[in-house]
């Protein structure tokens, strides 16, 4: 049956009614019954209700009073978050990776990125290996042979690789290589650097799955590439990055469209960096540490200011000196902001001369020394501060990045990367995307060398990274130790009280309330230890000996 546009709601279907919200979304004046009522069905024992709308998509007010009335409560609806506003307005996204590239320049945020990375993927204490490549559980011989194979010919080029990806990732939200591979053998090489910088590519998504690339290959060159040509570590979006819109029209489809298969290819929004909660406090620690830069520069100048009697000069003359004594003084102005631009030191001695027209003038005359002229109001704990602040916001501790002379407090002496909770976090969510990054790379590998396509769900191999020295598995290891040393606790603990004889009643009354164990487990236990004093008798006495026999 043809489907046709609809321009009005039929007479013969209810306000409010499913049928009407199918017809309204596909067209169709006919909808299935048995899926429009299996679907209202699940809307109403979830608690919803129905969503009538316009032809054109929009929500409408249902007839006679029914249903609910969907225009009530709307003010505050808009899409007017998405473009900031205050010091957060929207920008493009070329503006965000400049802002993001001027900070990369920067020795504490790059060494801060720098930690994420290695943290993240650890490595071999004696090999340097990344990436290990394993057989997944229920592999047979023949796939772990083939998992052997990648392993020997792709390690060394993920190892190489992958740190570079993952630094482009949290530097930018998004990190790409260009896999080259041949027929019959497979992945053979990963290109990285500046052909795919992420300022050159803007990735296009389609339900929340990258479709395709365009790559800028010039000022005006561009190139469109798939996924089989670019591979793409995409971070998550933990935050909304304020940026002009797309076509709203495409966004209004996408949205209210079920089928992945409808929906428009979108370009993707820049997320996903470990900068961008960070862009103002860089902001502030720049400059708070120019500012002292400025201010030391400042106080090596040693200035002296002279008075001037201009009462017997013609006044020619006078004038003639007033616009040297203009033109020296901006040249002395220029001469200090290019002292505190540069940071250079000035050991020399400036001379200013002051014009007075009468020696009984009162004039008052500051000569400068070593220290400076300027107001010396700023320290290195205003620098200090911005710096902990920025350094926060990357998730990293000051003390990490070479100021372990301050460590204590969270990290614990020594601590480092073994117990820094907020880099084991972001390690985990680097790692993530890391091993589906390799996954993407492997499955291309598969399809080169051997023309199968394997899916997510059918991979016959797993990546696994060596986490001796990284954050997440030395998080890991502590857990894991603390869950067995409370364990161990807990079954010494069991083991006395069944020396103690207490029937089933008691145990489950001191396991909830002593012990602090759920009701279920509380209850799996007291059974077990009674029925194991009931057939091992009580404490103290020989089996089938207990009280009551003869």
């Amino acid at each position: 049956m043809a489907k046709t546009p609809r321009t009005a709601r039929s007479a013969d279907v209810p306000a409010g009614d499913a049928a009407a919200l199918v017809a309204d979304m596909t067209g169709d004046s006919a909808p299935n019954d048995g899926v429009v009522s299996k679907a209202l069905a699940w809307i109403r024992a979830k608690g919803g209700v129905d969503v009538p709308r316009e032809p054109g998509g929009g929500a409408a007010r249902p007839e006679g009073g029914a249903g609910v009335d969907w225009l009530i409560g709307e003010d505050g609806v808009s899409t007017q978050a998405l473009v900031g506003g205050g010091e957060t307005e929207a920008r493009d996204r070329q503006s965000i990776y400049r802002n993001y590239g001027e900070m990369l320049q920067d020795g504490l945020v790059s060494q801060a990125l720098h930690l994420h990375v290695t943290s993240a993927l650890g490595g071999h204490e004696s090999m340097g290996q990344l990436v290990f490549i394993e057989a997944a559980p229920g592999a047979t011989a023949q796939q772990k042979a083939a998992c052997a194979d990648m392993q020997a010919r792709l390690g060394r080029i993920l190892d190489k690789s992958l740190p570079e990806v993952c630094f482009d990732a949290v530097a930018y939200g998004d990190g790409y290589a260009r896999p080259l591979g041949t027929a019959g053998e497979g992945l053979t090489s990963v290109l990285t650097g500046e052909l795919v910088m992420p300022p050159l590519v803007q990735p296009y998504e389609r339900g929340g799955v990258t479709v395709g690339y365009l790559v800028a290959t010039g000022l005006r060159g561009r190139e469109r590439l798939n996924i089989m040509q670019l591979a793409r570590l995409k971070l998550p979006r933990m935050g909304h990055v304020p940026q002009p819109r797309a076509e709203e029209r495409a966004v209004r489809t996408n949205l209210l469209s079920d089928d992945v298969e409808q929906m428009l290819a979108m370009p993707a929004d820049v997320g996903g960096s470990f900068l961008a909660g960070a862009e103002r406090d860089f902001a502030d620690y720049k400059r708070a540490k120019a500012g002292i830069v400025a201010q030391r520069a400042r106080n090596t100048i040693d200035e002296t200011w002279l008075a001037v009697n201009m009462q017997s000069m013609p006044p020619g003359m006078q004038k003639r000196f007033l616009t040297q004594l203009t033109s020296i003084a901006n040249r002395a102005g220029a001469f200090y902001e290019s002292m505190a631009a540069t940071g250079r030191y000035w050991f020399g001695k400036l001379v200013h001369h002051i014009p007075v027209s009468s020696e009984k003038q009162v004039v008052e005359i500051k000569s400068s020394s070593a220290q400076g002229s300027g107001p010396a109001n700023i320290t290195i704990d205003d620098v200090m501060f911005h710096a902990r602040l920025l350094a926060g916001k990357l998730g990293m501790d000051i003390s990490m990045l070479g100021f372990a002379d301050i460590l204590s407090g969270g990290l614990g002496e020594g601590g480092f990367l073994r117990t820094s909770v907020q880099v084991a976090e972001r390690s985990r969510i680097l790692r993530v995307a890391a091993s589906e990054w390799v996954n993407h790379l492997l499955s291309l590998d598969q399809y080169w060398r051997t023309g199968q396509t394997y899916t997510e769900a059918d991979q016959f191999w797993r990546v696994q990274f060596f986490g001796g020295i990284s954050a997440q598995q030395a998080e890991q290891a502590k857990t894991k130790a603390d869950s067995v040393g409370s364990a161990s606790m807990l079954v010494a603990a069991i083991a006395q009280l069944k020396e103690l004889g207490f029937g089933r009643d008691a145990l489950l009354l001191i396991l909830k309330t002593q012990f602090g164990l759920n009701e279920e487990e509380a209850a799996v236990y007291a059974a077990d230890l009674a029925k194991s004093v009931e057939e091992g008798g009580a404490p103290g006495q020989p089996d089938g000996e207990g009280e009551g026999t003869q």
